[in-house]
């Protein structure tokens, strides 16, 4: 019998392994190509997969909040993965042009929401099933083995050549039913845990508001609507600063296509080299972020920030003053190596610190409203950076550098984990 912290382990290996397999950086974009999808349904992937799996989840947690049974609302959420990424497939191999691109990034867009579902719903069974100290040794030891299966594709991807070039109809099936057996396992392992949430706390507040009687429901709807937004946006002041930290501390993410562009080469031909630099990353530095996450979560966001920001910084500089090296592969693989292990560190630390900071009942309300939040901010942020690249690279690379130490310095104001 595998014990829970196992079986929460290997589901994250999967998911990781999954989740390179079936990239919409590298493999969905190659399957869009073959296709004949008209190159706007590519760009549009990465964004699109990052903000519908946060978006919903606000919404998500009120519904939740009455229902205790989270292992039930991961079940339906991981079947509707199996079943868009299945989708994906059939409809990128079967279909061409505008309206395989139409078919597929539909298909993701299913993919992401039941990802909102499962990433809100994995904090409680985590919460649930590991020690707080123990959370983030997992969560790093299991990044560190689905990284060496990274490596692996980034390795094939030498080996066959470049990515997009290489990935034929063949070699894109493999790949799909090697991420759907890894999902199907992952289901079948989570599926004897259980977790079942007190939502006791919640029924009161309800209970109270339903016997204020008929008046005071009108009043209620009536301040409702007359405070609607203040509603929605209410919240406690460490989250408030949390999701500010950590909104702009996304940039750790957002800086990566960055380093593509800078490249005065074709970049095409560093794509390989960029996945197993990525991955690379987190084989050396998952376990260690999540050893220091365990210690202080908050240190982990406020290192791997600036080490972010020493890759943007150094890029900045050579664009700026030594422009030869923007030339060299090794240069911007090296630079690309060190964001990777600085956005590896605030992502860890987020995670462990928004399980620990809450309390069980608080704790879906808490992660749904970060997520939502940092989602609408990604997908603004990402889509006036990307019409502020067209004009100059330079003050994109200083608005993130910037945002990078502002998010920084946010987190030393909030309060340490419990």
């Amino acid at each position: 019998m595998l014990s829970p912290s196992r079986r929460i382990g290997l589901s994250l290996i999967m998911t990781k392994l999954s989740d390179v397999l079936l990239s919409p950086k590298t493999t969905l974009p190659a399957l869009l190509t073959a296709a004949g999808a008209p190159s706007f349904f590519t760009s549009i992937l990465v964004p699109l997969r990052e903000s519908c799996a946060l978006l919903p989840q606000a919404i998500m947690s009120q519904v939740l909040s009455s229902y205790p049974n989270r292992h039930r609302a991961w079940r339906i959420g991981f079947i509707m993965q199996i079943i868009a990424t299945v989708l994906m497939l059939v409809f990128g191999l079967s279909l061409t042009s505008f309206l395989a691109g139409i078919a597929v990034v539909s298909s993701l867009t299913l993919w992401s929401l039941s990802r909102a579902l499962c990433s809100l719903t994995n904090k409680d069974i985590q919460g649930t099933h590991i020690d707080k100290g123990n959370r983030g040794k997992l969560i790093g030891s299991a990044a560190t083995i689905s990284s060496t299966f990274s490596i692996t594709v980034g390795i094939l991807a030498l080996l066959y050549g470049n990515l997009s070039q290489s990935a034929d109809t063949s070699y894109i099936i493999i790949l799909g039913f090697v991420a759907v057996f890894t999902q199907i396992t992952c289901l079948f392992v989570m599926w004897p845990l259980k977790t079942v949430v007190d939502i006791s706390r919640n029924n009161d507040t309800k209970n109270k508001t339903s016997k204020t009687g008929g008046k005071d429901r009108l009043k209620i709807v009536s301040l409702f609507k007359a405070h609607k937004l203040k509603a929605l946006l209410e919240m406690s002041t460490t989250l408030k600063t949390f999701i500010y930290a950590r909104s702009f501390m996304s940039n750790s993410a957002l800086m990566a296509p960055v380093f593509t562009l800078a490249y005065t080469k074709d970049p095409m031909s560093i794509l390989a080299w960029l996945i197993i630099a990525q991955a690379s990353a987190g084989f050396v530095s998952s376990y260690i972020w999540g050893r220091v996450s365990d210690k202080s979560a908050l240190l982990s966001m406020q290192i791997g920030a600036l080490l972010a920001c020493l890759s943007g910084g150094v890029l900045l500089s050579s664009l700026i003053f030594y422009s030869q090296y923007v030339g060299f592969a090794w240069f911007i693989v090296s630079l690309f190596f060190i964001l990777n292990i600085g956005h590896n560190g605030v992502r860890t630390g987020r995670k462990i610190y928004s399980v620990d900071i809450a309390e069980e009942h608080e704790r879906t309300d808490f992660v749904a409203k970060s997520n939502t939040y940092v989602g609408s901010f990604i997908l603004l942020a990402g889509a006036a950076l990307s019409l502020l690249s067209l004009y100059s690279l330079h003050l994109v690379l200083v608005v993130m550098i910037m945002s990078l130490l502002i998010g920084a310095a946010l987190t030393l104001s909030l309060p340490k984990e419990k």
